[in-house]
């Protein structure tokens, strides 16, 4: 009996329960919702800002609070873009990693059916006395595993990376003049959302 494993993989149970395109769906809906709503709330402040910017109220003053109203619907309407980008960036890096874990496990399956044994931590072997045949063929089916796992885990770190780096280009800092305009939950969207993959076990 020969055996091979694939290293620094999530056990086969781990792989088979990821749910990458729930959690996909779920990111994307609850992003786009707080785009969407962040959106009309800038929409509305900055009619309301036109709305007292007239003959009643003019001045250095009133200058000032346009200015800073505007300002901050500016950074609102990049925050709700940014979102949107955001939701864009999780739907392509978890479809990726669901269509590498399809496939890593539909080859499990070949494997199984040409009379190997795959087990939870990836350790191939035969079924039945081992013979030179049955020896090559256990180390044929742990390469090509191998070679699926490794997609796997580069999909999943490309993934990884890909959100953070989106995520990250939303951070505002304290002199932005965004916090106090933006709705809480639009700040806290992005990771409500990835709460939300970590939940499904997808990320």
């Amino acid at each position: 009996m020969i055996v091979q494993e694939s290293r620094g993989l999530p056990s086969r149970s781990t792989i088979e329960h990821w749910d990458a395109l729930t959690a996909s769906d779920t990111i994307v809906r609850t992003l786009g919702n707080e785009a969407e709503q962040l959106a009309s709330h800038t929409r509305s402040v900055d009619r309301q800002r036109a709305a007292v910017s007239g003959e009643d109220w003019i001045g250095t003053a009133n200058q000032a609070a346009d200015d800073r109203i505007a300002d901050a619907c500016a950074r609102s309407r990049k925050l709700s873009t940014g979102l949107v980008e955001v939701a864009c960036t999780v739907e392509s890096g978890l479809s990726e990693l669901h269509y590498a874990r399809r496939a890593l496990l539909s080859a499990v399956v070949e494997a199984e059916a040409d009379g190997c044994r795959v087990a939870d931590d990836w350790t191939v072997t035969i079924i039945g006395p081992p013979t030179e045949e049955s020896e090559a063929k256990v180390f044929e089916w742990a390469g090509y595993l191998r070679f699926k796992a490794a997609a796997v885990q580069e999909a999943d770190s490309r993934a990884a990376q890909s959100i953070a780096d989106a995520a990250a280009a939303l951070t505002f800092g304290s002199n932005s003049g965004i916090h106090g305009f933006v709705p809480i939950i639009a700040l806290g969207a992005v990771d409500l959302a990835l709460m939300a993959a970590l939940a499904a076990g997808a990320i």
